[in-house]
């Protein structure tokens, strides 16, 4: 008798098979390489973008951080996930989801943003700095520092985006960090 496994028990399933994939992307380089590239890297993509668009919110949540996780690695890395197409979904879940989603996005944006060109398409195509700037007024620590690390990235990679962060309101955005309890913000905001 053939047992098939119901949505619930499959998403399980699935939510298990992401942490063990993520977890094992953020232990190595190596990994990740034979992964992306000896493992059929394009159908473990395409899986993850499936997942990224799913309706489970626990399973969007999870691909996105092994996303995230991958463009932690090395450039060839960063570029199969762009070339993938990833960049225009998470900034969409940077900008739209619900807050969870919306932190594990800025961590995955953040992983890129080291590749100088994708972070300009970031900032002008995609406009990401208003969202970023909204995340520095949310109270949550972490989140503070990496859209603090992000902005300063910004500011340093481009001297035009220096105004682009003024006219979003970044002066504001830093002002609330260095009136923020937690100390330790006032040095990143400064």
């Amino acid at each position: 008798m053939l047992i098939v496994p119901d949505r619930t028990h499959l998403i399980k399933v699935f939510l298990l098979a992401l942490r063990c994939l993520g977890n094992m992307l953020a232990y190595s380089d190596k990994f990740n390489e034979k992964v992306i590239s000896d493992c059929g890297g394009k159908h473990i993509l395409d899986c993850l973008a499936f997942c990224m668009k799913h309706q489970h919110r626990g399973l969007r949540k999870e691909a996105i951080w092994v996303v995230g996780n991958i463009l932690a690695g090395p450039p060839s890395h960063k570029k199969a996930v762009v070339d993938a197409g990833f960049l225009p979904q998470l900034v969409d879940i940077l900008q739209k989801s619900q807050f969870d989603l919306r932190k594990e996005a800025v961590y995955a944006l953040f992983n890129v943003a080291s590749q100088l060109h994708i972070l300009s398409i970031l900032v002008e195509k995609h406009e990401i700095i208003p969202s970023i700037l909204d995340l520095i007024k949310i109270d949550d620590v972490d989140l503070i520092k990496i859209c603090l690390m992000f902005t300063e990235v910004i500011l340093a990679s481009n001297k035009k985006f220096v105004s682009m962060v003024e006219e979003a309101g970044g002066i504001e955005a830093l002002e609330t960090v260095q009136t923020h309890p937690n100390t330790e913000l006032w040095d990143h905001a400064g």
